[in-house]
């Protein structure tokens, strides 16, 4: 079973369910269908919860399923807490690339400690393919042993898209 880190900015996009991100949102939907059955989990780090600050924009149906998955024991989801060992691994790995954020860097601790197959992020997708040098998607490939994998979600292989009525 793939284990997937997802980033903060993915629960973000879903919960603000904008018309211009409407197919990341498909996509989340996407990959949280596959994660309820069982074909993957996805790894947070409790600084996601943290990071998520309700607000008036966010779509209050997607703001329910997002706190129900958070609060309720879902064995499609870890949850990874903050911990001595895990805030040092952020710092090495700030101290290594000073570019990251202390935030960025708590998130990739995590991802590294739990092994997982894929870090996703919308991070870094810039109009015009601009990136900021802090971008998590500058760092694909680039930090851990193996390598962490840092991407943009795709739509999973063999998944449909939700039928839009015109």
């Amino acid at each position: 079973m793939a284990k997937e880190y997802w980033d903060t900015c993915l629960f973000i996009a879903y919960l603000k369910n904008s018309p211009d991100e409407q197919e990341d949102i498909d996509i989340i939907d996407a990959l949280l269908r596959k994660a309820k059955k069982g074909e993957n989990t996805i790894v947070i780090s409790t600084l996601v919860i943290a990071e998520i600050r309700r607000k008036s924009i966010y779509d209050e149906h997607h703001w329910r399923i997002i706190r129900d998955i958070f609060y309720t024991n879902r064995p499609y989801l870890r949850v990874v807490a903050l911990n001595p060992r895990l805030a040092d691994l952020a710092s090495t790995i700030g101290t290594q690339h000073n570019t990251i954020s202390p935030a960025d860097a708590v998130h990739i601790a995590t991802a590294l400690s739990e092994t997982v197959d894929v870090f996703y992020t919308l991070d870094g997708r810039h109009e015009h393919g601009i990136r900021r040098k802090g971008d998590l998607l500058n760092f694909n490939g680039l930090i851990g042993n193996p390598p962490l994998k840092i991407q943009s979600p795709q739509m999973p292989l063999h998944s449909q898209l939700p039928f839009k009525q015109m």
